[in-house]
């Protein structure tokens, strides 16, 4: 058994010690922009440069102009706040308006972005099932019905449940690739399914909450970026907890950044509290 251990850790060494011919990709020189905004609330724009896993200096920009534009006219520029965000609380999204990010910083190439705030849809009523089922192990599950109506033209949504990680066999959450019983802490989803109609979305959670007595619904309507970009990042993370053995395949997050990478996106969301303690009781 000693000379096993003893010629395995001669085949480690040895293998360490060989000479590996690799190429390394080239990192673009961009800029990394990222924004999500609503109405009511400053446009807040975090910029960084795109920088390789081992780089371990600082990413975040602070010499950035960033300015905000809205049908093509300037609404000014942002202030640098600290760790790469910008801010100017004079200027506030409005619905009606297309936005447009220019991100400019010497020695790299200009950013922009352009997106707009979406109609807002809210939540009509929840309703709130204890042990609405069994997973396959037999152990119970609670459901949320989430009741809204969608409005005319195309829309795109998110879930969230706080303070729950969640699943669904929701025929519109499979219809976005998404089965199964593993907990996710979101749901991107699109109306195709119920266009302009009213729907109960279910959204599932496990029984081992015994604590909790009051959670926040968020239901927000987004923009086609908005929805990408969850839907790819939820895909990109969901690889954390896959068998480490498994073949993998890179998913790139979504951009709508031009000569950049990251995010510039519009969403309406009104929170819906509900008493789980007595769930006829919410607002």
């Amino acid at each position: 058994m000693n000379r096993f251990f003893l010629l395995l850790g001669l085949a480690l060494l040895t293998s360490c010690l060989q000479k590996v011919d690799m190429e390394v990709e080239q990192i673009p020189h961009q800029l990394v922009v990222n924004c999500f905004f609503t109405e009511g609330e400053a446009f807040r724009v975090h910029v960084s440069r795109l920088a390789a896993y081992t780089d371990l200096s600082d990413r975040n920009i602070p010499n950035a102009r960033v300015t905000i534009s809205a049908n093509g006219k300037s609404l000014g520029t942002l202030t640098y706040l600290e760790k790469g965000v910008y801010r100017n609380p004079a200027i506030l999204p409005q619905p009606g308006k297309l936005y447009q990010l220019t991100v400019e910083v010497e020695g790299y190439p200009k950013a922009t972005a352009q997106d707009s705030l979406p109609h807002p849809v809210f939540i009509d009523s929840v309703t709130y099932t204890p042990k609405a089922g069994k997973y396959d192990d037999g152990l119970d599950y609670n459901q949320f019905s989430v009741w809204f109506r969608d409005i005319p033209g195309k829309t795109w949504y998110s879930i969230v449940i706080i303070p729950y990680d969640i699943f669904s066999s929701d025929p519109v959450i499979a219809a976005e690739g998404m089965t199964g019983e593993d907990f996710v802490s979101w749901f991107a989803f699109s109306d195709t399914l119920f266009s302009n109609q009213f729907y109960g979305l279910k959204i599932n959670v496990g029984d081992y909450y015994r604590d909790v007595d009051n959670c926040k619904i968020l239901l927000t309507s987004g923009t086609y970026h908005y929805y990408q970009y969850l839907k790819r990042l939820l895909k990109h993370d969901s690889y954390s907890w896959e068998d480490p053995f498994k073949p993998y395949y890179p998913v790139p997050l979504y951009s709508n950044v031009k000569d950049g990478l990251g995010v510039f996106a519009g969403f309406r969301c009104r929170p819906y509290n509900l008493d789980i303690s007595n769930p006829d009781s919410d607002e």
